[in-house]
């Protein structure tokens, strides 16, 4: 059975980048904007490097991500676009640069699109390329509605005139938007060999 990774997905992300630097591909202190336009709320503010994305000091707030969830049967709007819409509304700072973390779903988001520009390819074939196949990570990826058969369920109460019957409940599977930030799903044996990997240093 397959659960959803949502933020523990962040740990994939961050080792894909880290695997681009070792290969000397991608530098922790470029600016951001070498690889993606911040939109133009971020305007005439600092320019967060890569590194500052890795541990949440790049400034993004945190906008809620209750709208980037659907159902997994719905195609994924492609990751760009979808960034680049999320930037036009949140894309100015809400915290000072490389001080402070404050966690952002929104900076993963960056982070797997500036993964994907340095690797030349969309950032979820380069993951599985150098993250999940590499580990032997079968039952692992994205998208979602590949693994909705063996994806496990939850479980929402049904409403009715804005309440709840609690003796009615409606199955629901639900795929995270942003696969970068959350977007994940995996079962417990890959999670196990993702551990094992990371901690004998294979990543």
């Amino acid at each position: 059975t397959s659960y959803l990774w949502f933020s523990l997905t962040k740990i994939a992300t961050a080792t894909a980048a880290l695997g681009l630097v070792d290969a000397g591909r991608l530098d922790l202190a470029a600016p951001v904007t070498e690889y993606v336009d911040l939109g133009a709320r971020h305007g005439r503010h600092a320019v967060p490097e890569v590194g500052h994305l890795l541990n949440h000091t790049a400034g993004f707030g945190k906008p809620l991500p209750t709208r980037w969830v659907r159902d997994a049967d719905t195609p994924a709007e492609d990751a760009e676009a979808f960034l680049a819409r999320l930037l036009a509304r949140h894309g100015r700072p809400r915290h000072a640069i490389g001080e402070r973390a404050h966690y952002s779903n929104l900076g993963y988001l960056v982070l797997g699109e500036v993964v994907a520009r340095a690797a030349g390819r969309p950032f979820t074939e380069h993951l599985a390329d150098s993250v999940l196949g590499p580990t032997g990570m079968a039952h692992t990826g994205f998208p979602l509605r590949d693994q909705a058969a063996d994806l496990a369920r939850g479980y929402n109460p049904e409403f009715e005139a804005g309440a709840v019957k609690p003796d009615r409940w409606l199955p629901v599977t639900l795929g995270a938007r942003g696969s970068s930030a959350g977007g994940a799903a995996s079962t417990v044996d890959d999670l196990l060999r993702f551990a094992d990997a990371l901690t004998a240093g294979k990543l």
